[in-house]
């Protein structure tokens, strides 16, 4: 037997994603349909080089879906006042009592990595909470600027 094949019939450990793994275009190797079973999910995984990560999803009224993913980590959400443009904004929820309450909406939406909570004390809009996909440094720091400036 050659050495290759011997590495074809080894099974690499690759690892099911669990539910707080983000699944981005960065870390997500291909999607495939319609796999019957969770283990072939996992065989795709381990046949794929750079794949040390899958998610099977099967629902009912939905096809099956496999997922194979490069790496897997923890989503991190932070409290930053980003400023609202199209490509960023998710949603505001109003009435929200409080900065933790804001981020319990940000946990509730999948994409939601950055909440900006305003209180009744500073703002015009009190009490609202919004929500961002992402929010880079420099968009950050021309909102801080703005602020400083009209106060």
């Amino acid at each position: 037997t050659g050495l290759a094949e011997l590495y074809d019939n080894c099974d690499r450990q690759v690892f099911q994603a669990g539910g707080d793994c983000v699944m981005s275009k960065d870390n997500c190797l291909g999607i495939w349909p319609f796999l019957p079973t969770q283990e072939d999910c996992q065989n795709l995984c381990q046949k794929t080089g750079s794949c040390g990560f899958y998610r099977y999803v099967a629902e009912p009224d939905s096809p099956e879906m496999c997922y194979l993913l490069s790496s897997c980590s923890a989503r991190q959400m932070e409290d930053l006042p980003c400023p609202v443009v199209p490509h960023n904004y998710l949603a505001v929820k109003l009435f929200t009592p409080d900065n933790a309450a804001c981020r319990g909406h940000c946990q509730d939406i999948r994409e939601c990595r950055f909440y900006s909570w305003h209180p009744i004390s500073y703002s015009p809009a009190p009490l609202y909470c919004y929500l961002f996909s992402h929010c880079h440094r420099e968009e950050v720091n021309k909102v801080t600027i703005r602020a400083e400036s009209s106060s």
